[in-house]
């Protein structure tokens, strides 16, 4: 367990299972703890292709093991990096965007007849909407020719008033029966009967015009709305976050419970004490570094470049044994 731990962390195995148990306990820990982010986003991964976007199960593994690896990687860096402030920024800003995400897919996934009957709602909303366009855009057209039937039809009816009058003799000449002046107005009435007609025709056309590019406005919005679609569906949820109270409770309850779990090796990482095995790491570190600086700055008495050769060695050794002295020294 502790072989694997370290594999983890990226810890040294010969080093750590010689230390103090605290530390032994703090990798543990710290390798346990990544598997809980990586296990949520296996799972919603799956349940968002299977169940939301209606992905094969086969798919749905896929996607599911690639974002557990993908957040299993952005894990285990974080454990393997050491502190600053910058570094500590990046990981407060990258687990709130996986936090966030990850609340967004698991709300896909438990609210999915709530977010299919605000689709549907959404669906009806775009619909009314396209419609109500048509019926602006012809609005004016049929008022017009509404008008235009209602005076034509006024023409032909007087006209026919005008005629029967001529023909009883209640006004005109005065001479009842169907005469000359009767047929005339009569004649009239008909011209003005196929004038009404002809533009009462007219009038039907633009109305069945308008009912059909109604019905293809309806269409195409219903055609071009996939209930599937990612986005769709999450901007379908933001409408019910922002419109209902209670939604919104419980996606900022999902986003919050995702945080802490995003957050949590971050937090066991800083507020864990330091162990004995960071200690010796921090040393090993330090020593490396003044080992560092002295061979930057030529410290002959310490890394002198012809101790490492045999032959100098030997020669040196055999001049601090030698304590007589000749002409050649």
């Amino acid at each position: 367990m502790l072989k694997i731990s370290c594999y983890i962390t990226g810890d040294d195995y010969n080093m750590l299972k010689a230390d103090t148990p605290e530390s032994r306990k703090k990798v543990k820990s710290l390798s346990s703890v990544l598997f809980i982010p990586v296990i949520v986003w296996l799972f919603s991964g799956y349940l968002m292709v299977t169940q939301v976007l209606q992905g094969s199960p086969s798919s749905g593994l896929i996607v599911g093991f690639l974002m557990g690896f993908i957040v299993f990687l952005l894990e285990k860096n974080i454990i393997m990096a050491h502190g600053s402030t910058s570094i500590l920024i990046f990981r407060i800003c990258l687990g709130t965007v996986i936090a966030l995400i990850g609340a967004i897919c698991i709300d896909e996934v438990m609210f999915k007849n709530d977010i299919d009957r605000k689709l549907a709602e959404m669906n009806r909303s775009d619909v009314e909407s396209d419609r109500a366009k048509v019926d602006e855009r012809f609005a004016s057209f049929i008022k017009a020719k509404e008008s235009e039937v209602t005076g034509k039809f006024q023409v032909w009816q007087n006209a026919l008033v005008e005629a029967r009058r001529e023909a009883d003799a209640s006004g005109g000449t005065g001479r009842r029966g169907v005469g000359p002046v009767t047929q005339m107005k009569l004649a009239m009435a008909s011209s003005f009967q196929q004038d009404y007609e002809k533009s009462k025709s007219e009038l039907e056309a633009i109305t069945r015009k308008l009912e059909s590019e109604r019905d293809s406005a309806g269409n195409l919005v219903t055609a071009s709305l996939n209930n599937n679609a990612l986005l769709i569906r999450i901007k379908a949820l933001f409408r019910l976050v922002f419109t209902d109270w209670g939604m919104g409770i419980i996606y900022c309850l999902f986003t919050l419970f995702l945080f802490f779990l995003e957050f949590l090796v971050v937090f066991l990482k800083n507020s864990w004490p330091q162990t004995n095995y960071e200690r010796r790491l921090e040393l090993i570190e330090e020593i490396g570094k003044k080992r560092m600086e002295k061979i930057l700055l030529n410290d002959l008495n310490h890394f002198e470049s012809g101790r490492v050769y045999p032959a100098c060695r030997s020669a040196m050794n055999l001049i601090e044994k030698t304590n007589s002295s000749s002409v050649f020294n």
